[in-house]
């Protein structure tokens, strides 16, 4: 025997059980609304938690990258301070081929100049001697200079001056570590 049964509803109905047995019912639009506007919150929650991990991700990615060079200028300013108590040592104790940082600063210059080299009255001897024995230094003048400190020299040409300083060379060894 069949028998129709009719409710009313104040609302429209989700889902109904019948017997125990679950059956689906057709949602009214009210109800697919409030579904499809839960779904956009989730996206827009999601969208709003992915963008802060991503903020996150770059702060630390800045953060890491800030340390890295702080700590890469630290360690190529020591590297620099040991290299110039080493040389300080070295020339103090005389440690070094004057001949050897003259002729560098002269290679630099060419053959068939008229240089004048100014160095150290300390190193000059040395130079001299290191000179004559090598067969160096032909259109080259020794000049005694106090103002140039030892295992340094100063060449001068016709085209300008090439200084051959220690500190000079520790900084361009400073700045080259910056850059690496």
């Amino acid at each position: 025997m069949a028998v129709t049964v009719v409710i009313q509803l104040d609302r429209p109905l989700c889902s109904a059980a019948v017997g125990g047995d679950s059956a689906q019912v057709e949602a009214g639009q009210p109800a697919a609304a409030e579904t499809a506007r839960g779904v956009e919150l989730e996206r827009e929650n999601l969208a709003q938690a992915i963008e802060a991990l991503s903020q996150a991700a770059k702060s630390l990615r800045e953060a890491q990258e800030s340390i890295s060079k702080g700590h890469k200028e630290v360690v190529a300013k020591l590297a620099v301070e040991i290299a110039r108590r080493i040389l300080a040592r070295q020339v103090e104790k005389g440690d070094y081929k004057i001949e050897a940082i003259v002729a560098q600063a002269v290679g630099g210059v060419g053959n068939g100049e008229d240089i004048v080299v100014h160095l150290n009255p300390d190193d000059i001897e040395a130079c001299r001697k290191a000179f004559k024995q090598d067969g160096i230094g032909e259109g080259v003048k020794l000049s005694a200079d106090p103002q140039v400190g030892r295992a340094e020299c100063s060449v001068e040409w016709h085209k300008g001056v090439i200084q051959s300083a220690i500190e000079q060379q520790l900084e361009r060894v400073s700045e080259a570590l910056m850059k690496a």
